[in-house]
């Protein structure tokens, strides 16, 4: 299974005294009495399975007969009584059971019934791969679980890149920074951003900064990344307080959307007079003239109106 190679306990049967198995074959047990007669002991683990093919068994049969193949792995058989009972949860469990021990012909087969487009067509895209380790990995991030797990796995296969795009696609920048140092240290510039981003939007504004100016020593000609990274960098620089060089920083990058988000920042912080400054440079002249009267600065007020439809 997806976890490891391991032998699982399904199930104890004590035999009678005196019986001396001899044989199994499907869950039931020859024995051989000191009489030298024999006779049949059905495992617990079957008793379900070797119950009568009566189609009049009660449900509650019939549903342990569908655990009990599928703790035995008998899918093709537990597939059978699923689509006897059209249950939703026997669908849900052979689904499940399926993925877990990388049955993926049964997977796909059982979530395309389930009308899930989506899961097959990842399911098809993992379906040829030969290497336990990454397909097992990817299992796991399918059904959404041990994350650390899966990592462990995508490392030893033969891409161990997948663990670092894993991280990626979870947006967890502080875990992909560390594989990309080991694995891809050519994409550190755009991990140290994307970590910033979301450091600023949590609001730790000193740490956030730090990974704007990281980004930038790790991806000095990429111009898309400088240009978002300073970006970036001036509004850390204002939300920490450091107003004077925030304002410069933003006047160096002479771009609308950041006058805008800047103006916005130093409204924030009660810096009135920069705020209208930004709002004013963004073309937001209607909020710009209105904070210039809040401040009484009228003269600066005026040469806007003509401006303001």
């Amino acid at each position: 299974d997806v976890s490891s190679e391991e032998v699982t306990h399904v199930g104890t049967t004590p035999l009678p005294a005196g019986f001396v198995p001899m044989q199994l074959y499907n869950g039931v047990v020859t024995c051989q009495l000191k009489s030298g007669s024999l006779e049949t002991v059905v495992l617990q683990t079957h008793t379900a399975i070797q119950a009568s093919a009566d189609r009049n068994l009660s449900l509650e049969i019939v549903k342990r007969r569908f655990l009990q193949h599928l703790a035995l792995l008998h899918f093709k058989e537990a597939w059978e009584v699923a689509v006897q009972v059209k249950s939703p949860e026997m669908w849900n469990r052979l689904r499940e059971a399926a993925l877990f021990h990388m049955e993926l012909d049964t997977a796909v087969e059982a979530y395309r019934i389930a009308d899930n487009p989506s899961m097959v067509l990842s399911l098809e895209r993992i379906r040829s791969v030969e290497d336990k380790n990454l397909l097992a990995g990817h299992i796991i991030v399918l059904l959404e679980q041990d994350y650390n797990q899966a990592q462990e796995l995508f490392l030893k296969s033969s891409q161990p890149l997948a663990a670092l795009e894993m991280r990626k696609d979870l947006k967890q920048w502080d875990l992909a920074l560390k594989l990309a140092k080991q694995l891809k240290p050519d994409e550190l510039g755009s991990i140290y951003r994307e970590n910033g981003a979301l450091l600023e939007m949590r609001g730790e504004f000193e740490t956030a900064l730090s990974c704007f100016e990281r980004s930038l020593q790790h991806s000095p000609s990429d111009a898309a990344n400088t240009a978002l990274c300073r970006n970036g960098v001036a509004r850390c620089t204002l939300h920490a307080g450091d107003i004077r060089r925030g304002r410069d920083l933003c006047l160096e990058r002479n771009d609308v959307a950041l006058f805008r988000e800047c103006a916005s920042i130093l409204e924030g912080l009660n810096q009135m007079q920069e705020s209208a400054e930004m709002y004013e440079r963004g073309r937001l002249y209607e909020k710009a003239a209105s904070i210039y009267i809040q401040t009484k600065s009228f003269a600066r007020a005026q040469p806007l109106m003509a401006k303001i439809n």
